[in-house]
């Protein structure tokens, strides 16, 4: 969610998230604007809750932990670029 090599999508050269490359390209996340923002496209900015493929991400993450019913643990992260069965693709180890 915050790599250094995504960020918002007209700042990525995209101009829908549902763009192929978007997952890979686009932040995970929503960003909160306040009133600072008056000036500059996002002045201050505060991330808070996951977009649309921050959410696949998660549920492909709580998938693994609930793990058919015998529940797991681990930590969940990014195991490469593109997407399996629709969702990010993301590995718990």
């Amino acid at each position: 969610m915050c790599e250094n090599t995504v960020g918002l999508l007209e700042d990525q050269g995209l101009t829908s998230w549902t763009q192929t490359t978007a997952v890979d390209k686009s932040d995970w996340i929503n960003q909160i604007r306040t009133v600072s923002t008056l000036i500059g496209p996002y002045q201050l900015q505060e991330a808070i809750h996951p977009n649309y493929w921050g959410q696949l991400a998660t549920r492909s993450c709580v998938r693994q932990v609930w793990n058919g019913g015998a529940p797991r643990g681990g930590i969940c992260s990014i195991a490469g670029t593109g997407l399996a069965g629709g969702e990010p693709k993301m590995t718990l180890s």
